[in-house]
């Protein structure tokens, strides 16, 4: 999923005036168009519709809003059952006050949580390495979170059906 930051890329690609940055611009969107060539990958734009990707009961999106209520803005615009998206690079979790379970997982990141473009901007104190895993069965899905504790990830390996 394309997300924010990597759209400037295909954005620059196509709107940019200078030749250089442009012809750089498209060189880097045909790395990216290869590498999911070569792995058989499916690219989706950044996009609040047209973005997303659905497995059973899971919705997967980049994410969209980003304020302090994210999670409670993706559980409410993508209706029953989970979606899962990192915009934010928080960790975070909302479930619906809803008849259909409706519910939202902000996944964290894998990036730099410094970045010194960010240096003055208090949102990236929530920031957090993380990622989401689970299991799709026959009666709907269960999401777990990784998160980094004191630089280790702890996740369990071995799921029983009791």
């Amino acid at each position: 999923m394309r997300g924010n930051h990597c759209e400037r890329i295909f954005d620059m690609s196509k709107n940019v005036r200078s030749g250089v940055a442009r012809d750089y611009a498209l060189d880097g969107c045909n790395n990216i168009e290869t590498i999911m060539k070569e792995t058989r990958g499916k690219m989706y734009p950044y996009d609040s519709t047209a973005g997303v990707y659905k497995n059973g009961s899971l919705t997967f999106v980049h994410g969209y809003g980003a304020s302090m209520h994210g999670a409670k803005q993706h559980a409410d615009a993508y209706g029953a059952g989970a979606v899962l998206f990192g915009h934010t690079h928080a960790i975070d979790y909302f479930k619906s006050v809803s008849l259909d379970s409706r519910e939202a997982y902000n996944i964290g990141c894998c990036c730099n949580k410094t970045p010194s473009y960010t240096r003055g901007q208090m949102r990236r104190l929530r920031w957090q390495h993380g990622w989401a895993f689970g299991l799709i069965h026959e009666h709907g899905h269960d999401v777990f979170q990784a998160k980094e504790r004191n630089g280790k990830f702890i996740v369990p390996t071995n799921m029983k059906t009791f």
